[in-house]
């Protein structure tokens, strides 16, 4: 059974030394710094294996600034455990905790040259921001240019949490 626990500093280690090869040799462990695990935890989740090292990851955390919103920053899955339904599950079990502390909505950012992340947030519900305000299918949707800094661009994701 793929169980769901809270994610802890104790995970860093793994995660940081696997996490380039988990997304094709791209450097993003800069991304994911110790902090994380460290001081943004309190709502951040993790699937082990048979010998307790995370297979998948949520890193999430509910704005300071807009309590109304709660913000994945990272989430991964091993390349060997995807299309297991892990990465669903993270997102499902994240949604019901933010549920109860009045959040409504969820939103994430993803690189506009990432198709898999755009499918697998559409096949979740997500929407994408457009530059006018308006929402489109992360599938078909422009991206922000320069939204991270020069050359990071990205598509702005949204899902509402409302029933």
């Amino acid at each position: 059974m793929d169980e769901i626990s809270p994610l802890d500093e104790s995970d860093y280690s793994f995660i940081a030394q696997h996490l380039d090869d988990w997304w094709g040799g791209r450097q993003m462990a800069a991304m994911l710094p110790r902090l994380w695990f460290k001081d943004f935890s309190e709502h951040s989740l993790v699937i082990r294996d048979e010998s307790g090292q995370p297979k998948a990851f949520l890193v999430g955390y509910i704005s300071n600034q807009d309590s109304s919103k709660g913000y994945v920053h990272f989430i991964g899955v091993n390349p060997k455990q995807r299309n297991s339904g892990l990465g669903s599950k993270l997102y499902e079990e994240f949604a019901t905790k933010l549920k109860l502390h009045g959040v409504s909505r969820i939103e994430a950012v993803t690189s506009p040259m990432n198709s898999n992340s755009l499918k697998f947030h559409e096949r979740l519900g997500f929407m994408a921001i457009q530059i006018d305000g308006s929402l489109e299918k992360p599938t078909k949707s422009s991206f922000f240019t320069d939204y991270d800094g020069p050359g990071e661009d990205r598509v702005l994701l949204v899902k509402s949490l409302k029933d």
